[in-house]
């Protein structure tokens, strides 16, 4: 399969170095002075020139003399399309385009142009015109991988899964090991809601790429929705294992502890979220939770107090307080703290925080007995 100038399109990335096409046709034979500065004999040598300039990444300076080159010598080829590919590392993709036209009119190989026009179109945000240039190139050659995965992209890009997920399977076909049409074929199946065909899509992938952290992510992620709990920590202890900064990681994981009953670990999970800095959002109850049935009451409270102060997860955060007083014994305090989450009306929470306040009523009545009682001996 011809190898293209373009790679990893879809996902938007950029030009690669570049492939000029064979047999360019020497034009003229007498020595010409650039406006760059440089001397060339022939249009080829104004090509090494161009060439040097994209080696030293000086894409302005290069484009500036694919210029000159195609005014020089309006129907060489090689110009048009070094003129192409300049403008495109210069982000002027419309221009671009136009100079490839030129170079099809010329005679030039239709599908690596067409590769290269629809690179630009993407930059643009010309979907359409994109998926036009891909299927162009599918019908000269119709197992294109890279254009079928590109297909798979735009079709996803614009909403139509179904075709993005027929695009990236016949992809896969012919390119079976690849990490990256493996990666988009499952996040199209997400979104077409097949958490199976998702897991299978990312397992395959973590037998060919066993420390690929990307496909252990999300992998976690599925298990969880699957209420796989088990399988979700064993997946998502290799992650944090290989990526320990990764607070995404560390809160699914204590999310899955924390379903598991693992409180202990579940509350050093969402403490490194924490202090990492990770997204604290619906974490404030659980982490106070475990700290509450952990035995570390204090730091319980310290959670509260912030996640309070922040309205997260409040009536819940009441609710663990009020349990806090109640171990120490507090419990006209606790009534207070649960009766604050009571007037939120917060499901399930404020149900339980008025069924607390008759307990501690209870309790409170039970201890000044017992009080009373060891004052009579």
């Amino acid at each position: 399969m011809r190898r293209r100038l373009l790679v990893n399109i879809g996902l938007v990335s950029v030009l690669t170095a570049p492939v000029w096409m064979p047999g360019a046709v020497s034009a003229g034979s007498n020595s010409q002075t650039s406006a760059t500065g440089h001397v060339f004999a022939t249009a080829d040598g104004m090509v090494s020139t161009i060439e040097s300039f994209i080696k030293v990444m000086d894409f302005e300076a290069a484009e500036k003399a694919a210029l000159e080159l195609t005014a020089h010598s309006p129907d060489y080829l090689q110009g048009w399309m070094l003129l192409g590919y300049c403008q495109s590392l210069n982000q002027k993709f419309a221009e671009s385009n136009a100079s490839y036209d030129k170079a099809l009119m010329l005679g030039a190989e239709s599908g690596a142009i067409k590769a290269r026009m629809a690179y630009n179109h993407i930059r643009l945000g010309e979907y359409n015109e994109a998926r036009y240039s891909y299927r162009a190139i599918l019908e000269l050659e119709p197992d294109d991988a890279e254009a079928l995965r590109q297909l798979g992209y735009l079709e996803g890009k614009l909403g139509n899964h179904d075709l993005a997920a027929d695009y990236y399977t016949r992809a896969l076909k012919n390119d079976p090991e690849n990490t990256e049409i493996i990666r988009a074929l499952a996040k199209i199946e997400e979104k077409r809601g097949g958490n199976g065909a998702v897991r299978d899509l990312l397992m395959r992938n973590l037998d060919l790429h066993p420390n690929d952290t990307e496909s252990l992510a999300r992998l976690g992620r599925v298990y969880i929705k699957e209420k796989n709990y088990k399988a979700a920590v064993e997946t998502l202890e290799k992650l944090v294992a290989l990526e320990p900064t990764n607070a995404k990681g560390w809160r699914n994981l204590g999310v899955a502890r924390y379903q598991l009953g693992d409180k202990r670990a579940a509350c050093s999970d969402f403490q490194r979220v924490k202090d990492l800095g990770g997204d604290m959002t619906d974490l404030y109850g659980p982490l106070a939770e475990c700290y509450y049935e952990s035995g570390a009451g204090s730091a319980a409270v310290e959670i509260i107090k912030e996640g309070i102060q922040r309205e997260m997860q409040v009536a819940w955060l009441y609710c663990v307080w009020g349990k806090v007083l109640e171990g120490r014994k507090s419990y006209d305090a606790a009534i207070g703290k649960f009766a604050s989450a009571a007037r939120m009306n917060e499901a399930p929470w404020s149900d339980y925080a008025r069924k607390q306040i008759a307990r501690q009523e209870k309790l409170k009545k039970r201890a000044a007995m017992i009080s009373a009682q060891q004052g009579l001996e």
